[in-house]
């Protein structure tokens, strides 16, 4: 399967060109041919990985839904089971399936790659929609962007070039009344229509309107992203220091009338008053290294697998290391990078400290001999901990 990335899904359009022209701002329809997704999924894959799910979300309600018509004609979704997904394509309805990557070893890649190539910080995910003839999700827009990638089948979108309104807060599904009263701009008549083929890509700003429908029975692919900025970073510290006070965690009731204050306007604006000063001595005490620490755990993987004794490990970090003695008078061994300091370990571990600064590459079963006294579940959580920093990479 060839790679891809940005670049690969939208050419013959460059990246610099799609940026200015197209993200979060204009829909791109971008054809290719058919076999240049062959192998990235399937629908075999697609049930397996509704049956046997991973991940953090593996237990998540949302994982699993299909869509459909309810008797007024509007869209309707209901979580389902892995068991009913054949039967419920076979009724007609459309099936999806959130967080692949997560279960899926191929799309895991993908998004990978693709999170690479994007090169802006943005949380990232892959769904798939299988959907029978005729079958397909109603007038909506969503809050995020998507690359839409068509694997197998036909399937018509209908959508907006533009986005309806920036930045949206929350995704809109419009009922028959919303629509015929044009809310937020929508007009049928303005949309485009569009068949997407095995091989054909189409990117959507957040807020664009879009329906679509099958023509066959259709497979695609969603890659949403979610931009992430400062303001989301700090978010989750400045929510913990404010709601900290209990009386920051609601807003007030509405004042009655008072004798000289009929409308309790000068006692909102009080409460309001105390709320931002709290709120600037919040910020006050965010710091950058609370909001890099923030910035790196957003981005941190899954945990890696363990360590085990067939694992191979190669060196790539010259150490050194002292003896010293803790604030309760214990020794201890310092371990280090030239200024920088990795890790502090007990004072026993200096022979394995010392062999480990003289392999290059090696087993980590054989690094259990270089200090017979260190049990082998120590000696695994020991490699694990340097593998963390960076000391060792898997071979």
């Amino acid at each position: 399967m060839t790679p891809f990335d940005l670049a690969s899904l939208i050419a013959p359009l460059s990246v610099s060109d799609f940026v200015k022209r197209h993200w979060e701002r204009r829909a791109l329809y971008a054809p290719g041919d058919r076999q240049r997704f062959a192998g990235l999924f399937d629908r075999a894959r697609l049930l397996a990985a509704a049956e046997d799910p991973s991940g953090p979300h593996a237990d998540d309600p949302r994982r699993l839904k299909a869509g459909f018509r309810d008797a007024q004609g509007e869209h309707a979704e209901l979580a389902i089971h892995a068991a009913q997904v054949e039967a419920l394509v076979a009724a007609g309805m459309t099936v999806q399936v959130e967080w692949l990557h997560e279960t899926d070893d191929g799309l895991a890649a993908f998004a990978d790659a693709m999170r690479a190539s994007l090169a802006v910080p943005v949380e990232l995910d892959v769904a798939a929609f299988l959907s029978p003839p005729g079958s397909g999700y109603g007038l909506h827009f969503d809050t995020t962007s998507m690359f839409i990638l068509q694997l197998a089948g036909t399937k018509r979108w209908y959508y907006a070039r533009t986005p309806s309104i920036d930045r949206p807060l929350t995704n809109v599904i419009p009922d028959a009344a919303a629509r015929a009263a044009g809310v937020h701009g929508y007009n049928e008549t303005d949309l485009v229509a569009q068949d997407l083929s095995p091989g054909d890509v189409l990117y959507l700003p957040a807020g664009a309107w879009h329906h679509v429908k099958a023509v066959t029975e259709s497979l695609h692919v969603c890659l949403t992203l979610r931009p992430v900025n400062v303001l989301d970073l700090a978010r989750d510290a400045l929510l913990d220091d404010l709601l900290s006070d209990v009386a920051g965690r609601a807003l007030p009731p509405r004042p009655g009338p008072l004798r000289g204050d009929p409308h309790g306007r000068t006692r909102g604006e009080a409460f309001f008053a105390a709320r931002l000063e709290r709120l600037r001595a919040a910020v006050a005490r965010l710091t950058p290294a609370g909001l890099y620490n923030a910035w790196v755990a957003l981005h941190a993987e899954e945990a890696p697998p363990p360590i085990e004794r067939d694992t191979v490990l190669a060196r790539d970090v010259d150490l050194a290391w002292r003896r010293t003695r803790d604030d309760d008078g214990e020794a201890v061994l310092v371990v280090t990078h030239g200024d920088e300091v990795l890790a502090t370990l007990s004072a026993h571990a200096e022979e394995f400290v010392r062999k480990l600064s003289t392999a290059k590459r090696f087993r980590a079963g054989d690094a259990a001999a270089w200090e017979p006294a260190i049990p082998w579940d120590d000696v695994a959580m020991l490699l694990g901990e340097f593998a963390a920093l960076g000391v060792l990479t898997r071979a």
